[in-house]
């Protein structure tokens, strides 16, 4: 079962999907999640743990809080494009639905 840390952002764009729903579609395709809000204190320190893939599910103020926590590491990740712009998902070619991320 593939581990995966979920960094999410629930006020991003419209706030679609909500922390419930968004865990629920990932482990119905089998993946054993972390959750994190972003918006919550600590949600850093979950890289204390090892994970297979990482999400990013939020806007642009998103990912580049994400940013320098990726960089030092090599665990592969991807963007799920929450927010309005997306500047940085679409400069990345990461402007998949919710369904090819998961």
């Amino acid at each position: 079962m593939m581990k995966i840390a979920l960094f999410h952002n629930p006020s991003a764009g419209s706030a679609v999907l909500n922390a419930s729903k968004l865990m629920r579609l990932f482990e119905n395709k089998g993946y054993d999640v972390r959750y994190r809000s972003t918006k919550e204190n600590g949600w850093e320190k979950v890289f204390t743990e090892p994970f297979d893939r990482i999400v990013i599910a939020g806007g642009d103020g998103t990912v580049s809080r994400l940013a320098p926590w990726l960089a030092t590491r090599e665990t592969p990740y991807c963007i799920l494009p929450l927010g309005t712009a997306n500047n940085c998902a679409r400069s990345l070619g990461q402007m998949n639905s919710v369904e090819d991320v998961i």
